[in-house]
């Protein structure tokens, strides 16, 4: 028997996928009749790249989406997992940022053709998170010193052999 949390995320999950395949929609279908219909004599080899590379980035997103909010049901027809919670962030939240900065490049781009510069924000935050949490972490953390990994036998032997050595030294002058 399902809880009353996972019926509510349940249906708050449902009420969500529906707004995001209307948005994906929306966004397509004025791009489409804009940029096709309403001005035919400026479609390029651009505008196919352009359509292109969002059906791309609406085809990895909203189906990544759409599957961790999916729920289980048991075989018996009981509800396991409501679904993912939303507020939990992670990939699911990155799925939810290229959906609607894509949703917007596509509708700002029926003003201007400039609207496609705000796809860079994409690998300019991609880089800003590889250089906070993997490269500096990277560069700043101390380096262990060889001699630090010594036993205290092996320490032991090492100077023994630097005084023979020294002693040799000493007197075969």
């Amino acid at each position: 028997m399902a809880k009353a949390g996972d019926k509510k995320r349940l249906e708050q999950n449902a009420d969500h996928i529906r707004k995001l395949k209307i948005i994906v929609i929306v966004a397509n279908v004025a791009w489409l009749v804009v940029r096709f219909l309403l001005r035919r004599s400026t479609v390029t080899w651009t505008s196919y790249a352009a359509l292109g590379l969002t059906s791309l980035v609406y085809a990895i997103c909203y189906p990544g989406i759409a599957t961790a909010l999916a729920p289980h049901y048991s075989p018996s027809g009981e509800l396991v997992y409501a679904g993912a919670d939303l507020a939990q962030g992670g990939v699911l939240s990155y799925y939810h940022d290229l959906l609607y900065i894509t949703a917007f490049v596509q509708l700002g781009s029926m003003i201007s053709k400039w609207a496609w510069l705000a796809f860079i924000a994409v690998p300019a935050y991609c880089a800003y998170l590889l250089v906070i949490h993997v490269l500096l972490p990277y560069w700043s953390a101390p380096r262990a010193d060889t001699t630090s990994f010594e036993s205290e036998a092996d320490k032991r032997r090492r100077e023994k052999r630097e005084r023979q050595t020294a002693r040799a030294q000493k007197f075969s002058k």
